[in-house]
């Protein structure tokens, strides 16, 4: 039997200083998210607004944290409203939205007609 060795991978910089020059910390309820139409039928309506440019990755989860699918994944180039609609044909119940953007994390309950 054949053991492979373990490998860890990491980029260290030491210096004088214990911080960066430029760093804009963004309010962590940086995102203001609207669920449309609750509880939801067979389409499910999201309305971001982003306050700055981002990534947001929008994760579906059952009631039990059980990952469902991936529903969205982009890249936000510039801040405004933006609009996510989705079909929507799962059982009724309650379910859990995780929003992961660049400033951390956000969940969301929704339930289904």
């Amino acid at each position: 039997m054949k053991i492979s060795p373990i490998v860890r991978v990491g980029i260290y910089k030491f210096d004088e200083d214990l911080s960066v020059g430029d760093f804009n910390a963004f309010d962590p309820n940086d995102l203001d998210i609207i669920i449309a139409l609750m509880p939801i039928d067979d389409t499910l309506i999201i309305e971001i607004n982003f306050k700055h440019i981002d990534n947001l990755v929008i994760t579906l989860y059952d009631i039990n944290g059980k990952r469902i699918e991936q529903l969205a994944r982009e890249q936000i180039g510039d801040s405004g409203k933006k609009k996510y609609s989705f079909d929507f044909f799962y059982p009724s119940g309650t379910y859990i939205l995780d929003f992961h953007s660049n400033n951390g994390r956000r969940a969301k309950t929704i339930v289904k007609k």
